[in-house]
């Protein structure tokens, strides 16, 4: 392989890697997995987990508000989109959490910059420059034989990018071990540091390719399978991903645009049910192969969107929104509190539950790392799994 074409291979599947501390103090669950979602543009979350009997609801919505007898009820106070009916037998069997609120203080309203903060898990002052998850794997390091500290299934890292990521940018997936197996890995020594680096990526990305290449899906799965949506896609790779037990423990992957600000009804409407179908089929695929209680799904968006409708049909850059977690190991239920719209701070929802404290709970309670080790230990843990 060429430098040259090496170097369009980092720019589109990353793979940087670095010797990890050990730390004796946890006994972490490493094979517990997290499917992470993005759901890119910041979703409407007022309508999709609704307020339905607060009458401001309707006040600030005039055209925009769910009507009340399409509402899928969850709670007297709170229901969903009628999108997001495929979700209804997780949460009638206790499988579904919905966190409310979720934000932090002094709130940016810039897309670049919230979701940066999501996904270092920063507060809205600090730049960081290594993802949350990348941050938490360094001081608690994965088994030697895990293929990689992530995959994305989308575009970018997210919470798993930085200097000392194990992390890979699957993207099309077949196209990536395509490509990857035709690494040619040189062992030659070199005094270079740089060099040395750059060989030292490559023959990483040539072998966690390789594994998967072993247990990845066989070759027609993707051209025979009947695919819904993309989101329906890259869940049914994952699926086959831990099927074949590829050891991974996080998978990131991404819906939208979710950035309505004109004509949103059709538009969330369709995204809610590409979502909630493709929720539904993962969970089917993961239960028939008694994988389900091992995963858990989890939801997060830069930001939430505004109470008030604005004059083009759509709603603009918010503030605090509730998020979703599924899994079989999941306490389902309502988890902190909706912010009152009868209480808004400039015109936006005040958050009621920090983010990180979603992230401490996976750190502490999904995957047993201990408290010292949590990055987030000062966020209290949620008791959202068994």
């Amino acid at each position: 392989m060429q430098r040259r074409d090496l170097l369009k291979l980092f720019a589109s599947s990353p793979l940087w890697l670095s010797g990890l501390p050990a730390f004796a103090e946890s006994n972490p669950r490493w094979d517990r997995i997290l499917v992470f979602i993005e759901l890119k543009g910041a979703n409407d979350s007022l309508n999709t987990i609704i307020p339905y009997t607060d009458p401001l609801y309707y006040q600030f919505r005039p055209r925009l508000a769910i009507p009340r007898d399409k509402v899928l009820p969850l709670s007297e106070q709170v229901g969903m989109h009628p999108a997001l009916r495929p979700l209804l037998p997780l949460w009638e069997s206790k499988q579904l959490a919905l966190v409310h609120g979720l934000g932090y203080k002094n709130p940016n309203p810039s897309h670049f910059r919230s979701i940066e903060i999501w996904n270092t898990g920063s507060d809205s002052e600090t730049i960081l420059r290594d993802g949350w998850l990348t941050r938490c794997f360094t001081h608690n390091p994965l088994p030697q034989n895990f293929s990689a500290s992530g995959i994305s299934l989308n575009d970018d890292l997210g919470p798993l990018n930085g200097i000392k990521s194990k992390a890979i940018i699957m993207g099309n997936p077949k196209q990536f071990l395509n490509r990857t197996n035709n690494i040619d890995v040189e062992d030659a020594p070199t005094d270079n540091p740089a060099l040395a680096h750059i060989l030292e990526v490559q023959k990483s990305i040539k072998e966690a390719s390789s594994e998967l290449f072993d247990k990845f899906i066989d070759e027609n799965y993707l051209s025979q399978s009947p695919f819904r949506s993309e989101i329906d896609s890259q869940l049914s790779v994952v699926a086959q991903l831990i099927k074949n037990n590829v050891a991974n423990p996080v998978y990131k992957l991404s819906l939208g645009n979710f950035d309505t600000h004109g004509n949103q009804p059709p538009q969330h409407q369709r995204l809610l049910q590409e979502f909630a179908e493709a929720v539904h089929h993962f969970r089917e695929q993961l239960v028939r192969a008694n994988l389900w209680d091992r995963v858990v799904v989890i939801t997060y968006s830069e930001f939430g969107r505004r109470p008030q409708e604005n004059s083009n049909l759509g709603t603009d850059h918010g503030t605090a929104a509730s998020h979703f977690v599924m899994g079989g190991s999941v306490i389902g239920g309502h988890y902190g509190q909706m912010p009152a719209l009868a209480d808004l701070e400039e015109n936006n929802l005040k958050f009621t539950t920090d983010y990180r404290q979603l992230y401490s709970t996976l750190i502490e309670k999904w995957w047993n790392i201990a408290p010292a080790q949590n990055l987030f230990a000062e966020f209290p843990a949620l008791a959202l799994f068994t």
